[in-house]
């Protein structure tokens, strides 16, 4: 596949070559079955030669993708999928990713960036990068010491676990904080007017609703405030939960109340 990208780079002009890995992982089901192409079993770990010894023979749940996407464009590339038993470590993925960035240069194409989500393995992927800093995530490329190999965090990860702790945890304040010499210092309190985000405001509105045929959040669903199995990774649900606050309506023997809605 890295020779096919090497004719193709030939074709591209330098600033259409520069891109970033994405990486990320989901879980799947432990199966086993024989495939007539490569007339072997496949089904179990393979994390190439990084396969720890006593997980050889073992089934994977786990697969980790790394694919490329290139700043300019639309072109999407994937480059390599593993099977693993549980989450891949840090220590596997700090070999894993330099190696799949030294076939990418090789190539001829140049890794800027590598994005994932925010699970402890990634951050643990970091450290051994030798990245201590998250203020200044990069470390030397593994191709060119004059360039930087920079750490991108998933930002629509971020919003997922936001509403899903919202749910976990019923409510939760947002605070500002300063970093020094890694000590955090809170500087500031951001709260709503009502005190602080609950998840009763998402219950109460959409209960109240329910009945009514026009409404103020109309595109406020159950699959919004209580995902299911697969709905909990939807981008898009979390997205529209947390979009901006709104105001809904004000009375004059009521004060204003503000809500988390859709746009």
């Amino acid at each position: 596949m890295f020779e096919m990208l090497k004719e193709k780079a030939k074709h591209m002009e330098v600033w259409e070559r520069h891109g970033c890995l994405l990486v990320d992982e989901c879980k799947v089901s432990k199966t086993k079955k024989f495939d007539k192409n490569l007339m072997e079993f496949v089904g179990f770990i393979n994390l190439g030669h990084h396969t720890p010894q006593k997980m050889e023979n073992s089934l994977g749940d786990h697969a980790l993708v790394i694919m490329f996407q290139p700043f300019a464009g639309h072109g999407l590339q994937a480059l390599a999928c593993f099977l693993s038993g549980g989450d891949i470590s840090g220590e596997i993925l700090s070999k894993i990713m330099p190696e799949c960035i030294i076939s990418c240069e090789n190539a001829g194409l140049y890794i800027d960036v590598i994005t994932s989500d925010g699970a402890s393995w990634n951050r643990k992927m970091w450290k051994h990068l030798n990245i201590e800093n998250t203020e200044e995530p990069w470390c030397e490329h593994p191709m060119d010491e004059t360039r930087k190999l920079r750490m991108c965090s998933d930002f629509p990860h971020l919003i997922k676990c936001l509403r899903n702790n919202l749910i976990k945890k019923k409510n939760f304040r947002v605070h500002q904080y300063k970093i020094l010499r890694s000590k955090i210092t809170i500087l500031k309190l951001f709260q709503i007017p009502e005190g602080c985000v609950e998840f009763g405001h998402f219950e109460n509105l959409v209960e109240y609703e329910s009945s009514k045929m026009f409404k103020m959040a109309y595109k406020l669903t159950l699959s919004h405030i209580y995902p299911k199995y697969g709905e909990k990774m939807n981008t898009r649900l979390a997205f529209q939960v947390g979009s901006k606050f709104e105001e809904l309506g004000r009375n004059e023997n009521m004060l204003l109340i503000h809500f988390l809605v859709i746009q």
